[in-house]
């Protein structure tokens, strides 16, 4: 439908930028070839509604969502891989890192020096072997994956894949082995629909299963069809062969316990060192490295083992709009990486015109009719400010204002709410009592029975459950029974005496989606080529792949800056077009937004600030002269405010004796 504006017919914004950007993807085209989740797209919606604000997304190779994995973290600096069965997680393998023209990226120093430190080491990186399903062999060796079947051995069970031509780490001459009469059943959960192969046509809704394509005509049916919902290790070996004399395990970064708490949260009560770590986590800050001294190798591996979660890449934000008539004092740059001698202001700082800012959306919020207010808006009004600014997150926010950092803190926030208030309601009670039920059925009688018998009981039980809800449609019964389902099955699997059943939006992969501040502010250059996701306050999406299309987009409507302003990176190329974004926006008085994005970003900017330097173009993970300033010599305090952080929350909560399936504790 066209709106009509002062009796003059205008095409709507979406419709105006498909017809005049060529190859953008609009709607839920675009939220599909972003690989964004429902639940991300939808807080990223309320919260640009409420700040007013138009948020650009990096968006390279979609994350995997339908697997237990853990955002990757502060301490790994490496980027995600984007090769074959590794697409998404952090590779411990040079051979499988990320391919950036040709060239593997490898390891940060960071990281790769974590590779080698002893298990007993607290800055030890554990990895684990990388499990892979049908689902993500049937990806691979699509027309666009990245493999082609080698053959299928009938007696072992061994499939041999190999990329195919232009495809993978020109490196890697070698071949992927996946057994497939090795594996485990599993169930998965999809945060996004077109990932759910029953919503595909071609789905068999007798067998269960998508049809075996063509590329897999040497697996008998009964093999494929028996094991469609398994997962296997992956291996490899260097040669192609039949008969390969050596498999490797591949292997990918995981993330343990890295708190004297979260180690004690994942130990067995019942264990003979449990009341001595309980005591030296109580009584140190340095708890964790005193636990792995005490306790040998052997259980700290069992332990890491049983708690480690793939490691999957963060979001990436590239720039957040300011609205054009906020208070300065919300738009001014801090940088939390900077030199010593200014981190620790630049932190201060920067917290305090966050609480300051908070308090004036609070204001605002409250302005509005109560019967209007969105989700967001009301998380706005009942959040606690220690929730949100916690040391940790202060600590590594980088180059970020205030409006820039609240917008983050608060997705994240929200996103780390298991009962997952701003989403659709659902009948957690219902539940939760369910899961209680199957808890207590099973510690009664032993382990848990067949899979057609343990279906019957669970059926039975929410049934009951739901007894007192007869509005509850049949389609939402189904989502209630294998959501139910699935947790129920890691419950019985763990021994679980209690477990805390989460919201069936709630994704226990991500947590905290925003590790950082907003690419565009980097002061070594952003990385604004590639694909790229814009949400504007108005709830439209819109998909590009190119920076040229991006910036198309933000030309399109000159009006766009009367309300916004956007900063653009000092080394963005303005002969391209950001030069011509700069000038569109540029405030009567005093230039404010100019300096902003012309100033070096390594101390608070103001309008007084002193113009210096821009500091060279860093190459990937090449250290400076100075031993990279704006990260090296802050990552061990930022590790220390992480522990602190996570181990007075802990202390300060009441123990209780849940099994966590967003931490695997």
């Amino acid at each position: 439908m066209k709106q009509k504006t002062d009796n003059v017919i205008q095409e709507p914004f979406l419709s105006r930028v498909a017809n005049n950007v060529k190859g953008v993807k609009i709607g839920p085209t675009a939220i599909q070839a972003a690989g964004i989740q429902t639940e991300f797209a939808t807080v990223n919606v309320l919260a640009a509604r409420s700040f007013s604000s138009t948020v650009v997304l990096r968006s390279g190779t979609p994350p995997v969502y339908n697997k237990p994995r853990s955002p990757k973290s502060g301490l790994n600096l490496s980027k995600t891989s984007n090769q074959g069965f590794f697409k998404g997680a952090l590779a411990a393998d040079l051979l499988f890192t990320r391919v950036e023209n040709g060239v593997l990226r490898g390891f940060d120093p960071k990281d790769k020096e974590r590779l080698q430190q002893p298990l007993k080491s607290p800055k030890y990186q554990h990895t684990v072997q990388l499990p892979v399903n049908m689902l993500d062999i049937l990806r691979e060796i699509k027309p666009d994956g990245d493999l082609k079947v080698l053959g299928y051995d009938e007696e072992s069970g061994q499939l041999r894949l190999a990329y195919k031509a232009g495809k993978g780490a020109p490196e890697f001459k070698g071949q992927f082995v996946i057994n497939l009469k090795n594996g485990s059943q599993e169930q998965l959960i999809y945060s996004r629909p077109w990932d759910n192969p029953a919503n595909q046509p071609e789905w068999d809704h007798t067998k269960q299963i998508l049809p075996k394509p063509r590329e897999l005509s040497e697996v008998p049916d009964e093999i494929y069809e028996r094991f469609f919902h398994y997962s296997f290790p992956l291996f490899y070996s260097l040669e192609q062969s039949e008969s390969p004399e050596t498999l490797l395990p591949a292997k990918v970064f995981a993330n343990t316990a890295r708190t004297g708490a979260e180690f004690l949260a994942a130990m067995d009560k019942d264990s003979a060192e449990y009341s001595l770590v309980e005591q030296y986590n109580r009584s140190s800050s340095h708890s964790l490295e005193q636990i792995l001294a005490i306790l040998d190798e052997e259980t700290i591996k069992k332990i890491y083992d049983q708690t480690a979660l793939i490691v999957a890449g963060d979001w990436d934000g590239l720039l957040l709009s300011h609205p054009r008539n906020m208070a300065p004092e919300f738009q001014q740059v801090y940088n939390t990486f900077g030199l010593p001698g200014e981190m620790f202001d630049n932190m201060f700082k920067l917290s305090e015109r966050t609480k300051n800012y908070l308090a004036e959306l609070k204001k605002q919020v409250q302005a509005k009719d109560p019967a209007q207010l969105s989700p967001f808006d009301k998380l706005i009004l009942n959040v606690k400010t220690h929730k949100l600014l916690t040391p940790y997150a202060v600590s590594r926010a980088g180059c970020i204002t205030p409006h820039e950092f609240l917008f983050q803190q608060l997705i994240n926030y929200a996103y780390r709410d298991h009962d997952n208030a701003l989403g659709e309601p659902y009948n957690l009670t219902a539940l939760q009592a369910t899961m209680d039920a199957v808890l207590i059925n099973f510690k009664n009688n032993g382990p848990r029975p067949p899979s057609a018998e343990f279906d019957v009981f669970l059926e039975q039980e929410l049934q009951k459950a739901l007894q007192s809800s007869p509005e509850t449609s049949l389609w939402r019964r189904e989502i209630y029974f294998d959501h139910l389902k699935h947790h129920a099955q890691i419950a019985c699997q763990k021994e679980a005496s209690h477990y805390k059943i989460p919201h069936p939006q709630h994704d226990q992969n991500v947590h905290d989606l925003y590790q950082h501040g907003f690419d565009m502010r980097n002061p070594y250059g952003c990385n604004i080529a590639g694909a790229w996701l814009m949400i504007t306050r108005n709830g439209e999406f819109i998909y590009g792949d190119t920076e040229e299309q991006l910036i198309e987009v933000l030309l399109l409507e000159e009006v766009f800056f009367h309300n916004n302003q956007i900063d653009v990176n000092p080394h963005a190329d303005m002969e391209k077009g950001w030069g011509r974004i700069l000038e569109l926006q540029q405030p009567p008085e005093p230039p404010l937004r100019r300096s902003l994005s012309e100033a070096m970003l390594t101390a608070s900017i103001t309008e007084q600030t002193v113009e210096a330097p821009l500091p060279p173009p860093r190459k990937a993970y090449q250290n400076t002269d100075n031993d990279d300033q704006n990260r090296v010599r802050t990552q061990d305090y930022r590790q220390q405010m992480e522990q602190l952080q996570q181990e007075q929350e802990f202390s300060a909560q009441e123990k209780q004796d849940y099994f966590n399936p967003q931490t695997g504790l």
